[in-house]
């Protein structure tokens, strides 16, 4: 199979780490943790609880600043893009009916305003949530990310802000929720 030439190396990117998610997921030998069956699931890498993110101006990965280096809005907050299984909005519903918190080292949650959840073009499996960071988060490293629908809490995954690593510990039971950041050689060449 040859790749098509993409618009820019980003939607090359994050197409190529979609589709190799959707041949993971539909692959039988892949383990589910029922406790989160029935929510929204963050998509993290293939071997750790990391989340597969992007800021959503620039698509650069983490780790995130708090404050963008340009402002694309009202503000200059780092909006990121984070993707999930198990979350679909019905019929009538916005963004409003999705929440998001993120938990720092010493335990303080942040909110973070949810403003886009729609579907991944080309991937009907996958959603696309995009939050807006919180202005009061500096360089805490590791936090743990976490999204609401309807009440039901999803896993929570690790993301950088300021810097990747330190945080709080992984939750107990925590498991990667399989995918890739980067497309693997074989999805490259022919």
């Amino acid at each position: 199979m040859r790749i098509r030439h993409f618009h820019s190396g980003v939607s090359f990117l994050l197409l190529s780490c979609l589709c190799g998610l959707g041949v993971f997921a539909g692959a039988g030998g892949s383990k589910r943790v029922k406790a989160q069956a029935n929510g929204p699931i963050l998509i993290s890498e293939e071997l750790s609880t990391r989340a597969i993110a992007f800021d959503s101006a620039t698509h650069k990965r983490e780790p995130f600043s708090a404050f963008a280096p340009i402002s694309f809005g009202p503000d200059n907050l780092t909006r990121i893009m984070l993707f999930a299984t198990n979350l679909k909005l019905q019929a009538g519903e916005g963004t409003d009916n999705v929440s998001a918190d993120a938990e720092d080292g010493s335990h303080r949650l942040y909110t973070l305003t949810v403003e886009y959840v729609g579907p991944v073009p080309d991937q009907p499996w996958a959603t696309s949530v995009v939050v807006c960071l919180n202005n009061q988060m500096g360089d805490l490293g590791d936090v743990l990310v976490r999204i609401r629908y309807h009440n039901v809490s999803s896993n929570r995954v690790r993301v950088g802000i300021g810097y990747v690593g330190d945080g709080p510990p992984d939750d107990g039971g925590a498991v990667p929720t399989p995918g890739s950041a980067l497309p693997q050689p074989s999805e490259i060449s022919g």
